[in-house]
């Protein structure tokens, strides 16, 4: 069954994190110019490292569902509790006016068992993770003021926890903050996750930013070293193998 879901994974996966490493790949290499052959090479594992960030979402998205006792650890709570985790999940405020744009999405949803949702931000980057920093995407949420519509503004930190501006709070009134999965609604945890380096959680502890106090710190060190390297490799390399790139990205009847 593992292996069905793994191809199945590489199929609708691959393209996507493929992507991503083009799109660091091409990065750097206009950043590095007339760089000689040799500095390029000896640069390969630093660029495959820049490209964890853009596919971590996926590969913990696939860990979680298969090992739903890792996440109930870290997040303090009985495995039995866990239906599902979920990736890319659309936000809304159910009976406001308040939208959001398609840009803020939860980068993962685990789906418990009281039908609720408990989002997970993952902030896999090893820089810009500062409290100063962290602080400034803690800014209260607003109403944006380039459209007519009531859309919000603000980064997903600051939605997270719950800091909204007195116009925006005024306007959502009661209303809860939800997500949507499979077309049906599930309202969002106050208990909130974030999966980060272990050299940034560090630095956490030492200056803390101003999060809520609901919020569960998680190491994606942790995650993936209990996961264990033979099966993480695996997991990677299905992702990137048994597929098509060409007819994927070419499709010919397009």
């Amino acid at each position: 069954m593992h292996n069905n879901q793994r191809q199945s994974d590489s199929q609708r996966y691959a393209p996507f994190a493929l992507l991503a490493v083009a799109q660091t790949l091409t990065q750097k290499a206009l950043r590095a110019g007339c760089a000689c052959a040799g500095r390029y090479a000896s640069g390969e594992n630093c660029m495959i490292e820049e490209v964890f960030p853009h596919v971590g979402e996926i590969l913990l998205e696939r860990i979680f569902n298969e090992d739903k006792s890792l996440l109930a650890n870290f997040l303090e709570i009985e495995e039995s509790n866990i239906q599902s985790v979920h990736r890319q999940l659309p936000l809304e405020f159910v009976g406001s006016p308040v939208i959001f744009d398609g840009f803020s999405t939860l980068d993962l949803g685990v789906l418990l068992k009281n039908n609720k949702v408990l989002p997970i931000e993952v902030k896999l980057g090893r820089f810009g993770l500062a409290k100063a920093s962290v602080n400034k995407m803690l800014n209260p949420c607003s109403i944006s003021a380039h459209t007519s519509e009531y859309r919000v503004s603000g980064k997903l930190f600051a939605i997270l926890n719950r800091n909204y501006d007195s116009e925006l709070a005024k306007i959502v009134g009661n209303t809860e903050l939800c997500t949507r999965i499979n077309g049906e609604t599930h309202p969002i945890s106050d208990v909130w996750g974030v999966i980060a380096r272990d050299s940034v959680i560090s630095s956490w502890k030492k200056m803390p930013p101003d999060f809520n106090g609901k919020q569960k710190i998680i190491s994606i060190e942790s995650v993936c070293s209990s996961y264990g390297e033979h099966e993480f490799n695996n997991l990677v390399g299905g992702i990137f193998s048994g597929v098509n790139f060409y007819n994927t990205w070419f499709p010919q009847n397009a």
